[in-house]
């Protein structure tokens, strides 16, 4: 699997290289190339960094993130700061990265809040089509945390010391959150 997403990243590199040749504000990823590559190997973690040199600035790392659309915004604002801008300052560079830093971690969580509103919602929407009654859940503050007893129908196949924890949880929360 690993040869299989250096070939893939490998085509997109080239791609991308042989597209941006001579033309200084092109992006180092379109989007059609990023679902190209998503399209080839859909079970590939994607996560973006760019790097970036001006003058005697060497090596400006921006802070990654696994969205697309996040990090193109990002390298373009560096991109813009080194290209239309004739001195580029430490001060410039800093106020950048912390901007970027907080555009990618605003983004993140409006990103996580979409994921947990989609598992609330499909949550839901499983309950009502089994036709049982579908008792609220107290919302979730990460998509990796279930609160105790949340196993739902498969409960049997969780570990005894889970159900455990969840019938003690369960007796000691109020009617109706559960």
């Amino acid at each position: 699997q690993a040869v299989d997403w250096h070939i893939a990243l490998n085509e997109a590199k080239s791609a991308a290289l042989k597209r941006m040749q001579g033309n200084d504000r092109a992006v180092p990823l379109t989007q059609e190339e990023y679902f190209q590559l998503l399209r080839a190997e859909p079970d590939m973690f994607l996560r973006f960094h760019s790097s970036f040199a001006s003058g005697v600035f060497r090596n400006i790392h921006l802070c990654g993130t696994d969205d697309w659309s996040t990090a193109i915004a990002t390298y373009q604002k560096y991109q813009r700061m080194i290209l239309d801008s004739p001195l580029v300052t430490q001060a410039m560079i800093t106020e950048v990265k912390e901007r970027s830093r907080q555009d990618v971690e605003e983004r993140h969580a409006e990103i996580l809040q979409v994921e947990l509103d989609l598992g609330q919602f499909v949550a839901q929407a499983l309950c009502q089509r089994k036709g049982a009654p579908c008792e609220p859940r107290p919302p979730l503050s990460s998509p990796c945390k279930r609160p105790a007893g949340s196993f739902g129908a498969d409960e049997e196949a969780a570990p005894k010391r889970l159900r455990e924890r969840g019938a003690s949880a369960r007796a000691a929360a109020p009617p109706g959150t559960w």
